[in-house]
């Protein structure tokens, strides 16, 4: 069947990440044919899942060969593309796509000072009407945000930042490219010392 992002896909999205192409003909996956409808059989519970399924029920950092069909100057080429489902770096603001990594999303929280963090999501995207992160073009960035505040905090009181606000610096350095880095920077200041947060709105506090 055709590629299901049709005639056009996202610069940023994750299947130009992995390397395909605007036209491809996915005719297999992991080894399995892929039917007209669009679906891969699967042999364990004898029916039919919807190719988007497969892909999506990967865990993080999984990957799974993909058999394509492409033209080149005319001539019908067959090629392998690796369809990996990266944690982070790709795909940030998304819906969990199963278990496991809701699991893992909801592991994703740092509280300092009263103020809790998390990496920015779709759910977040929705419930704080953030427009300027709506769209395929965003959905690769990582980035951190404000999703709550103790309403006992200097942070609450202060009524600089609100649930919602992206965090673009920390202690006046770009936020890190990962959540990973992002706790260990965090983990790595000294509590005697004032945290610096700066948002992308322009708001700084320090806690």
């Amino acid at each position: 069947m055709p590629l299901p992002t049709g005639n056009s896909m996202s610069s940023c999205g994750l299947f130009v990440s992995c390397g395909f192409s605007v036209g491809d003909y996915l005719y297999s996956v992991g080894g399995r044919s892929v039917s007209n409808y669009g679906e891969v059989w699967d042999v364990s519970s004898n029916v039919g899942r919807k190719l988007v399924d497969v892909l999506s029920s990967l865990e993080f950092g999984g990957s799974v060969g993909c058999g394509v069909l492409r033209l080149n100057g005319g001539v019908c080429e067959k090629h392998v593309v690796n369809f990996c489902y990266k944690e982070g770096g790709q795909g940030e603001l998304r819906a969990p796509l199963g278990f496991l990594d809701a699991s893992v999303l909801r592991s994703e929280v740092y509280d300092v000072e009263g103020v809790r963090l998390k990496p920015l999501r779709l759910s977040d995207v929705i419930q704080f009407n953030l427009r300027n992160y709506m769209g395929d073009e965003h959905a690769h960035k990582f980035r951190v945000v404000i999703s709550n505040l103790d309403t006992h905090s200097d942070a609450y009181h202060s009524k600089t930042v609100r649930p919602g606000d992206v965090i673009s610096k920390i202690n006046n350095q770009p936020v890190p490219n990962t959540w990973v880095e992002v706790t260990q920077v965090l983990d790595a200041h000294p509590k005697e010392q004032p945290l610096h947060l700066s948002t992308e709105s322009g708001k700084i506090i320090i806690i």
